[in-house]
């Protein structure tokens, strides 16, 4: 299963209930997967930044708001792996180490 909070699911699908009580829709493979590519495909197509694997998987785990806000403040002079290092959220650092190595 794909790593999809409630409320990012009720944005994409726009069905509000995903952030309430209807949460264990998330749990269903095939819809999570779905959710989990739609999610995936609007963050390369957002403009934010999003677009290789680095940055992706940083806007995945620690939102793309974050992504933006690191971008602008990080002097990272283009170097994908400083960034990586010098992003202030443990557990997005961790996560990418993760699914990029």
């Amino acid at each position: 299963l794909m790593q999809i909070m409630p409320a990012t699911a009720s944005h994409i699908t726009r069905d509000r209930s995903l952030a309430g009580g209807n949460r264990d829709r998330l749990l269903d493979p095939t819809f999570n997967v779905t959710l989990g590519q739609e999610y995936l495909s609007e963050l390369m197509g957002a403009g934010g930044g999003a677009d290789n694997l680095f940055m992706l998987t940083t806007a995945y785990n620690g939102g793309p708001g974050n992504l933006t806000r690191w971008m602008s403040s990080i002097d990272f002079r283009g170097d994908p792996f400083l960034f990586i290092e010098s992003i202030p959220a443990a557990e997005t650092r961790g996560y990418i180490e993760r699914v990029v190595t």
